[in-house]
């Protein structure tokens, strides 16, 4: 080879190396699609802890999530709701107007039944977690609920009274849609088999004096109240109840299981007997990583609220890194979700778009919720 066309061939070779280097400083990475979910939360007032513990759960899973996608990032808004139905509305409004959001979770049934109807004509995508409220996803195929059956609770409730040999119930709801949901469903259910509700006491929502109802139940002599109820509100009613000479079983749902339960009864709270459907002792290493993730990043144990957002989220999650934004898509295939290991439990969406869960028995011991067990 000539000395001229060697430097002929340097100087390619030179011009060559220093574009390649150029193109790989100027070229622009290619750009990940964000897709925006809607969080509309209680994150403040009466269930504010609730909301707090959902966040925390949606953050986690978003987290995991976003190191797991190439081509996209999820992003979410949160809103504020306060349980309160026009509080929710104008956050849906808000996120769905000015955000163009397509994607919603929404916590609690309030909520959600106000919302849901407004989605599925707009073909908006919700999925509805702490929302026991009958009727929600059968609203229309855009709308899915991620939380327990109120029916299996129930079911659950009165075989433990059953086998006990427990005959006289004492209710005692709040008076909320889904206060009174639970209550009828007991009645209806228990007094097909023969059990007798021998009273039903309604109390209102902000209500701190339960005096009242108490001595109108100690006057029937239940053997087994079951107060349908929050944590503070349960709290209360057991200290008052304590006062009044009125020590009987108690029952509940999964809704009482939360720290002001424990904070504001303390031994008083020992021996109820609720439903659930998260036990944290459980050595599933999915849900032994979930609680380990959990304490790393907010140095506090997880609870029900939380990991119920984490799977909805892991959920939506799965189903947009395939559909993107695209509601049809999205709602599609959270129709066809089976045997979805979640941290609540294997999860399965119906064919309304709702979910089933392994409902089990938990109580109180020593100021910890643990699992019930038939010799306790």
């Amino acid at each position: 080879m000539t000395k001229i066309a060697k430097t002929i061939l340097w100087v390619v070779i030179i011009v060559i190396v220093i574009g390649a280097i150029w193109y790989g400083l100027t070229r622009k990475p290619a750009e990940e699609k964000v897709i925006k979910i809607g969080a509309i939360l209680s994150l403040t007032g009466k269930y504010g802890y609730w909301g707090q513990y959902n966040k925390k759960g949606i953050e986690l899973a978003v987290e995991e999530i976003n190191k797991q996608l190439k081509d996209k990032k999820l992003e979410v808004i949160y809103e504020d709701s306060q349980t309160d139905a026009a509080t929710g509305l104008s956050a849906y409004r808000k996120l769905s107007d000015v955000n163009n959001i397509k994607i919603f979770v929404v916590a609690q049934g309030t909520i959600a039944k106000v919302l849901a109807p407004i989605a599925q004509k707009e073909k908006r995508v919700i999925f509805a977690i702490s929302a026991t409220t009958a009727g929600i996803p059968e609203t229309g195929d855009f709308i899915f609920r991620n939380d327990i059956n109120p029916e299996d609770e129930i079911d659950k409730l009165i075989e433990f009274v059953q086998n006990r040999n427990y005959n006289k119930v004492a209710l005692m709801p709040i008076n909320t849609e889904g206060g009174v949901q639970y209550a009828e469903l007991f009645k209806e259910k228990f007094e097909k088999l023969d059990g007798k509700v021998v009273a039903y006491e309604k109390y209102e929502k902000g209500e701190k004096d339960f005096k009242t109802q108490l001595l109108k139940i100690k006057n029937t002599n239940p053997e087994v109240i079951y107060p349908i109820s929050s944590p503070g509100d349960m709290a209360l009613i057991l200290k008052q109840a304590n006062e009044l000479g009125l020590k009987k079983q108690f029952i509940s749902d999964f809704h009482i299981e939360g720290p002001e339960l424990i904070s504001g009864a303390g031994d008083l709270a020992n021996g109820i007997v609720y439903t659930h459907s998260l036990n944290l002792k459980d050595n599933r290493p999915k849900l032994q990583e979930f609680i380990n993730a959990f304490k790393e990043k907010y140095k506090e144990e997880p609870e029900y609220q939380a990991a119920l957002a984490y799977d909805t989220i892991r959920i939506l999650g799965m189903v947009i890194n395939k559909c993107g934004d695209n509601e049809d898509c999205i709602k599609n295939d959270l129709l066809k979700i089976r045997n979805f290991e979640g941290i609540t439990g294997m999860i399965n969406i119906t064919e309304i778009g709702d979910t089933q869960k392994l409902i089990i028995l938990k109580t109180i011991k020593n100021g910890q919720f643990v699992p019930y067990e038939e010799s306790d």
